[in-house]
């Protein structure tokens, strides 16, 4: 998600509430955030996060200022690995 004024973009942020009002359990996520100063979207998307029941995250936060660099491919690549692995686990 963006970063927005300092936290999470409304329409993302909004998702995680709804998604620890209905009680989300038992899920494997994957955070990624965007942001051109300070990207602190993840942050707060995983502190939300871990407020639910057994919700694991799938490796580090991914974290994009202003725009994906070609030198951060290789770890947009590993995360949608993970993300494959962990759906056909």
């Amino acid at each position: 998600a963006p970063t927005y004024n300092g936290g999470v973009y409304p329409a993302m942020e909004h998702f995680i509430q709804d998604m620890k009002a209905l009680n989300l359990q038992n899920r494997t996520v994957a955070l990624m955030d965007n942001g051109t100063w300070a990207p602190m979207a993840a942050k707060q998307m995983q502190k939300t996060l871990e407020e639910m029941k057994q919700m694991t995250l799938s490796g580090q936060p991914l974290s994009v200022k202003s725009s994906l660099k070609e030198a951060q491919m290789e770890a947009v690549k590993a995360l949608a690995k993970q993300i494959v692995e962990s759906v056909n686990a």
